[in-house]
């Protein structure tokens, strides 16, 4: 006769290993901060993103102030829209400023027609301006005599003008910010 006999295995008996695991999750973030317009300058935004402002009063013709701009590491600057017309006139205090635009070469006869009319006879020469909202002419102007546009900081508008007449009060320049 055989006996068998049963012996329960307990699992306490079978050594076991505790293993404790730590996950760490770094998150990073970056925040673009906007670069400021140089001190003396005038932030604007516009469609083409920001654009600095500053008016000098130095006596030339249209190439003398867009030489004058270009030592500041800037260009004439346009006229976005009214906003910014009165910040150029507020800050010329009076005068006539030569600014950043040129009659086009479709219209070059004097007089407007359909056409070549107030807003079609010039551009914007300083690559940000957009639009037409910023060629706020005097009520006779332009009068397709002149080629290049100026403004009047006693009347807060535009007048076109003969580019080399250099006895204009000075000019506006505009930049992106640096």
């Amino acid at each position: 006769m055989i006996f068998l006999f049963l012996i329960p295995v307990v699992n306490s008996c079978i050594p076991t290993q505790q293993v404790e695991t730590t996950t760490t999750t770094t998150t990073s973030t970056t925040t673009t901060t906007p670069i400021p317009c140089p001190t003396g300058w005038e932030e604007f935004e516009r469609p083409s993103g920001t654009w600095c402002i500053k008016t000098f009063a130095i006596v030339g013709s249209w190439q003398d102030g867009q030489n004058g701009c270009a030592t500041h590491g800037a260009v004439l600057s346009g006229v976005q829209n009214q906003a910014e017309l009165d910040f150029m006139c507020d800050s010329a205090v009076e005068g006539a400023f030569w600014v950043g635009g040129q009659r086009t070469a479709a219209c070059p006869g004097p007089g407007l027609t359909a056409t070549c009319t107030a807003l079609t006879s010039f551009e914007w020469t300083d690559g940000s301006t957009t639009g037409t909202d910023g060629w706020i002419w005097r009520p006779i102007e332009p009068n397709n005599a002149a080629s290049c546009p100026v403004i009047n900081a006693w009347t807060y508008n535009l007048a076109d003008q003969v580019c080399t007449r250099s006895d204009f009060d000075g000019y506006v320049c505009g930049k992106s910010p640096m």
